[in-house]
């Protein structure tokens, strides 16, 4: 930054600068000096950019922009549109001016001019704007057309049916066929976003193709687009999938890994529902992950192996020959060393557990405790799912105990105790050392490891009573629950293998405990406990003791946690719900109307004829129309009429819910009411059963006078659907969500109306139609 520059912003504090930059402008002097003018200018941009309330300056700063210096001109459009709809009848007066720069010579003027009218979002402003902007989307300059294109968009979210009305959307369509690829991914991108309510831009065979053979002149950023748009895209036959994935085969080399991400995203997509391939695309895709794999850029490495993490959760040897590149390197940060950790736990096989365990034993020594202690556990879970190397595992553990480092005796105390569980044998080997431990571990857990495996095992150590009794002697002082708990457990079975022993030692502890402990569940344990021996000794002995006649399984296999959460995952790939390990809709609230995922009609046909139109000129063999489904609305939802009254003057007060055969509600019309509305009532019902597809739900109601207008996507373990209805003596709607969880089986009815007087007959009458079919009946 230079000097002159450095000065706006040291200057911010003084007094009367407003007013002194408004002489400036107005000054004769300083307008003939060009250099001077601008400098002024320049000024005002950075006292703005500092939160200055500079409007005062708003009409100085119009007759700024008349001048043929482009980086002048940017900074008083930049100053305009800032203060635009702090001085909408100022504003009135900009638009001459850039009316008339849409039309100069300069391709950056006319581009500049209609993407800064397009930024003032003032509705009154709008008929002046449509017909540059149209001019601007048949531009000879591709810079002009990408602005405009853009500036539909602006548009679309200031007036939506204003777009609608004037053919923007058409001209839109029109532009998929544009020389310049930029033109093409912004075109594909605004349409995407103004047809979001109706799914977004429609996919067919033409377009498809025609994309798919200009995508290597795309940028990176439009090819990763235009392959995610292809995931909406279903091929006829196995021919043309193979004939996809092959021409994009050679992106899983691009250097951009958006693009490879999304084309592996296609590929997983695509061949789903083809389990003879689904082998052979994840080993195709291995290659491309691994080189993103060995990427120095820390945050994109770490997309990659939940990516990796997902996957294995399909095959869980696809990695089993890479597990090299899976050992943390000394640069990586905390967060990539523990996901790392967590696949080499994932892909340890007999191939390669030993060299797993030794990266893994390295870790131990880490810095980081709980890297330490995750490190420790992951040997443990190896061990756990492969028993041929169980015993390896456990001699490695061992030797961590001889080190004599607390943190690390009680992680790994708690690790064995877990594995003793499984593998009774080792204790041999465990057993003779538990002496040691004791004097070492401090911390409840590893503690209550030690307490664990006296209490099991005391037979097979002479002493182990007095081992435990310094730790009966000084229960008044212990502060853990969990230590008095399984001290209690232990003394008791100890006390049916060495009674003489263990008898005093026992009394005491069951007195204290039931007479003086404040926490109920150790006083509770106890008073059962001296119940049972009471009652009868041999019965407590059964009772405490008990038999593991069945080993202990895997309790972590990451193949059989949550299956139908990982498949929903699947669905999401390449997106955030990877990262977050949870599908979309547990952390995203998503605007309504609901439009991911919504279903397509054969009615909506129609209107995605304003695409095909203009898809003439595109190659391919043969036209294809868009894939059809079922309709956005789906037709009646209230069965029988409720009230034929004739209405007159004379009739009661009280109004009568008539609901119309033919309820008529755009998305955007739904989005706005449901915005706009307050919350009219919100009930909840146990379901009778669950749908089995959206389709099923809907169809319940296409008898009645309630139509659907968005539905979330099939699976979700959150479904939502979203209807609306219209009183037929007026035009008052009523806007209902109604959420079902798979979880709980519960559905949760919300509504919004527009006459509150008729809200429980509303209720009631929707009650009614549920009943029986989806929800319980009231007794």
């Amino acid at each position: 930054m230079s000097a002159s520059s450095t000065t706006y912003f040291s200057d911010s504090n003084k007094k009367g600068e407003v007013s002194e930059l408004k002489k400036s402008l107005q000054s004769p002097e300083v307008q003939r000096d060009a250099s001077q003018y601008k400098k002024i200018i320049q000024k005002v941009i950075s006292y703005m950019t500092l939160g200055m309330d500079l409007s005062s300056l708003f009409m100085d700063m119009i007759k700024a922009g008349a001048t043929h210096d482009l980086v002048q001109k940017k900074l008083v459009y930049l100053y305009i549109c800032t203060y635009a709809q702090s001085n909408p009848e100022l504003a009135l007066l900009t638009v001459n001016t850039l009316r008339k720069d849409s039309q100069d010579s300069s391709a950056m003027v006319r581009g500049l001019a209609l993407r800064s009218m397009c930024s003032l979002r003032l509705p009154d402003l709008v008929e002046y704007i449509v017909e540059p902007l149209l001019a601007g989307l048949g531009d000879n300059s591709s810079y002009v057309r990408r602005c405009a294109v853009m500036g539909c968009v602006k548009l679309y979210h200031l007036i939506p049916d204003f777009v609608e009305d004037n053919g923007i959307i058409e001209r839109l369509c029109g532009l998929l066929t544009d020389p310049d690829v930029q033109v093409l991914c912004n075109c594909i991108s605004a349409l995407d976003e103004i047809l979001a309510a109706e799914g977004g831009l429609q996919v067919h065979k033409k377009l498809a193709h025609y994309l798919l053979k200009r995508l290597k002149a795309f940028s990176g950023w439009g090819q990763s687009m235009v392959i995610e748009l292809l995931l909406r895209y279903k091929p006829r036959n196995t021919d043309e999938l193979f004939d996809i994935l092959n021409l994009l085969d050679d992106r899983l080399k691009h250097p951009n890994s958006a693009v490879v991400m999304a084309c592996i995203q296609l590929f997983i997509h695509m061949t789903k529902d083809m389990e003879d391939l689904t082998e052979h695309i994840f080993k195709r895709i291995r290659g491309p992950l691994m080189t993103i794999l060995a990427s120095s850029n820390s945050e994109l490495v770490y997309v990659c192996l939940c990516h990796i993490e997902l996957l294995l959760t399909k095959i869980p040897n696809l990695f089993d020959q890479e597990y090299r590149s899976f050992f943390s390197r000394h640069t990586d940060p905390q967060y990539i060393k523990t996901k790392k950790l967590e696949i080499l736990t994932a892909i340890a096989s007999i191939s390669n557990v030993e060299e797993v365990v030794t990266e893994l034993s390295a870790h131990v020594h880490d810095v980081d405790i709980e890297m330490s202690k995750k490190s420790i556990k992951a040997i443990g879970e190896i061990a756990m799912c492969l028993s041929q190397a169980s015993e390896y595992c456990i001699d490695v553990l061992l030797t961590f105990l001889s080190w004599e480092i607390e943190y690390i005796t009680s992680q790994t105390l708690v690790v064995i105790r877990d594995l003793l569980l499984k593998y009774e044998k080792s204790a041999i080997a465990v057993l003779p050392q538990m002496s040691q431990c004791l004097e070492i571990v401090q911390d409840p857990k590893g503690l209550s490891a030690i307490i664990w495996i006296l209490g099991e095992y005391g037979q097979s150590i002479p002493d182990s009573p007095y081992m435990l009794e310094p730790l009966v002697n000084k229960i008044a002082s212990e502060q853990s629950a969990e230590v008095k708990l399984q001290l209690l457990t232990a003394t008791m079975k100890l006390f049916f293998k060495k009674p003489p022993e263990c008898q005093d030692m026992l009394g005491r502890l069951l007195k204290f405990c039931v007479d003086e402990e404040s926490h109920m569940d150790v006083h509770d344990r106890a008073l059962l406990y001296y119940r049972l021996l009471k009652t009868n000794a041999k019965e407590a002995e059964r009772v405490v003791c008990g038999s593991n006649s069945k080993p202990v399984t895997n309790p972590s296999n990451l193949n059989t946690n949550m299956p139908n959460s990982k498949e929903l995952l699947f669905k999401e790939f390449n997106t955030l719900s990877i990262i977050y390990g949870q599908p979309s809709v547990h952390f995203i609230s998503q605007t309504i109307p609901y439009i991911k995922g919504l279903p397509y009609t054969q009615e909506k046909e129609a209107g995605d004829e304003r695409v095909l139109h203009h898809q003439e000129e595109l190659e391919a063999e043969e036209p294809i129309l868009p894939p059809s489904g079922q309709h956005l609305t789906v037709g009646n939802l209230l069965g029988e009429d409720v009230g034929n009254e004739q209405q007159d003057e004379e009739r009661e007060e009280e109004d009568v819910l008539e609901l119309s055969d033919h309820p008529a509600l755009t998305p955007a019309q739904f989005e706005q009411k449901w915005k706009s509305l307050p919350q009219s009532s919100c009930w909840e019902e146990a379901m009778a059963r669950l749908p089995s597809t959206p389709e099923e739900f809907q169809q319940h109601f296409s008898e009645n006078k309630v139509a659907v207008i968005a539905s979330s996507p099939p699976g979700q373990s959150i479904q939502k659907y979203f209807f609306y209805a219209q009183q037929a003596s007026e035009e008052s709607f009523f806007l209902v969500e109604a959420v079902i969880d798979v979880t709980t089986e519960l559905l949760r009815i919300v509504t919004k109306v527009e006459d509150l007087s008729l809200v429980q007959q509303f209720d009631t009458y929707l009650r009614t139609c549920l009943e029986g079919e989806w929800i319980v009946e009231d007794d």
